[in-house]
């Protein structure tokens, strides 16, 4: 059985509170690049550094790990207000950031230098994600819109609506959009929103492909399933709901009560399709494998009440061996993550 433990942590990650993490392995894979964003303002890159060797098997189940350390790269200091979203891409070339003063930044990676600097009144971009190829950035609008810039030049290339649901034969008012997240090959864009819908967008047409509202509440975070795959996303709300959703058929698959109040971050494993994670305002961070349910849906094979407050992020590293969650206490935590019979409690 799939289990977690804590092993590391940086308590003082950010003043005030860390609101959100990303991770990606860099272009070497020597080591493991990610960034975290926080009410101060700053925009921090950190590296683990880890003398841990790698099996042949790519499976989570098989990974190997020794001591890691946590060790902060950069510090980028452009906003004045807290920073709600960051991401990087896969190959760690570029982050985007978005905060409360209204600004995305986007930046180099490898030394924090600014990219582009688009003024978006905040409105526009809430939550951000980057294309798998680093070349355009996607951001979350309040006015129920999905946003699309150029990296490159920072110029804004289109605006694909929530409400246009004319592909799906539903009609729908558009709210704000609370996250937004590529597919691993590009091909589609996730999107919750504060009515607790979810919808998923064809990057080419710009047209929504599939729309449920599965969630009561906000929706908080979503993450597609499988790494090559576009068939299925899960996504978390303010209702304490984690749903499975089919995007072919449009259709929520299965759905539970993962924690005791709000789920504000899900990510799915990249190596398997059977295993993520979740956080939430409980300060718990979650663990779910469905090769452990005895039904359709998954089972918590891991819990831990890492934060003393609410838990806003959670991301699996690139080999699917660790976790890291920021929570509103500030810090940082690094877990491993292995099967039962290798991980020593």
């Amino acid at each position: 059985m799939l289990s977690i433990r804590r092993s590391s942590a940086v308590n003082d990650a950010h003043v005030d509170g860390a609101w959100s993490v990303s991770c990606a392995m860099n272009s070497s894979g020597d080591h493991e690049t990610f960034v975290s964003g926080g009410r101060d303002g700053v925009v921090r890159v950190w590296k683990l550094i880890s003398d841990s060797t790698k099996s042949n098997s790519d499976s989570l189940m098989d990974s190997t790990s020794k001591s890691v350390d946590i060790q902060p790269c950069i510090d980028i200091k452009t906003h004045v207000l807290g920073v709600v979203s960051v991401d990087i891409d896969p190959n760690a070339s570029v982050i985007a950031s978005s905060s409360l003063d209204g600004w995305m930044y986007l930046m180099h990676a490898s030394n924090g230098t600014q990219i582009a600097r688009i003024d978006t009144t905040l409105t526009e971009a809430w939550c951000v994600s980057l294309s798998p190829d680093a070349k355009r950035v996607a951001g979350a609008s309040q006015y129920g819109k999905v946003n699309l810039w150029s990296v490159e030049t920072g110029e804004k290339l289109s605006s694909m609506n929530t409400s246009d649901t004319s592909n799906t034969g539903t009609k729908s008012e558009a709210k704000m959009v609370m996250c937004v997240r590529y597919s691993a090959d590009g091909s589609c864009i996730g999107s919750g929103s504060s009515d607790g819908s979810v919808r998923v967008f064809d990057t080419e047409t710009g047209k929504v492909i599939s729309s449920t509202k599965p969630h009561s509440m906000s929706v908080r975070g979503l993450s597609w399933i499988g790494a090559r795959s576009t068939d299925e996303i899960v996504t978390c709300g303010e209702d304490s709901l984690v749903c499975i959703h089919d995007v072919r058929s449009g259709k929520v698959v299965s759905s539970w009560r993962a924690h005791s109040g709000a789920v504000y971050g899900v990510d799915c494993a990249h190596q398997t399709r059977s295993v993520m994670s979740t956080c939430g305002s409980d300060g718990f961070i979650k663990v779910w494998d469905a090769r452990s349910s005895d039904s359709s849906g998954y089972a918590c094979v891991g819990s831990i009440k890492a934060h003393s407050d609410q838990a806003w992020g959670v991301r699996f590293f690139s080999n699917d061996s660790k976790l890291v969650s920021v929570g509103d206490d500030g810090s940082l935590i690094l877990y491993e993550c292995a099967s039962s019979d290798q991980i020593q409690t």
